[in-house]
């Protein structure tokens, strides 16, 4: 079964030269993941990624849009926001001889540590 799923990424390196300090980038991720998860797009398992089975994602796609404007700074630091379809055949890894699964941390949190200056533990 295809499914629609919406794609961001945020301008963290902005947003700490405006004076965000890290919990309030982090809380920006939280707002944008909830007007997300309010519209029925929940997350993929891999960086700004969310997913939608429902048959009226595009509907929910422009509820999306609407309801991001009343996200305070979103016109400032989101810098992507894609809607794309992804088919029934669509993970390639399985054809890649030996493949691993990809790192499973937190690609968000490996963003605002490095545009705060943390080093990786």
């Amino acid at each position: 079964m295809s499914m629609w799923a919406v794609a961001y990424d945020l301008d963290v390196k902005g947003m700490k030269a405006w004076g965000y300090s890290r919990s309030q980038v982090t809380l920006f991720y939280n707002a944008i993941r909830k007007t997300l998860l309010d519209n029925r797009f929940e997350k993929l398992k891999q960086w700004s990624i969310y997913t939608s089975d429902e048959s009226n994602s595009l509907t929910d796609a422009f509820a999306v849009c609407v309801a991001m404007k009343g996200v305070p700074d979103a016109d400032k630091f989101v810098r992507r926001l894609h809607l794309f379809r992804i088919e029934d055949f669509n993970d390639l890894l399985p054809l890649v001889a030996g493949g691993k699964t990809s790192d499973t941390a937190d690609e968000i949190e490996r963003e605002i540590d490095e545009a705060f200056g943390v080093e990786a533990a």
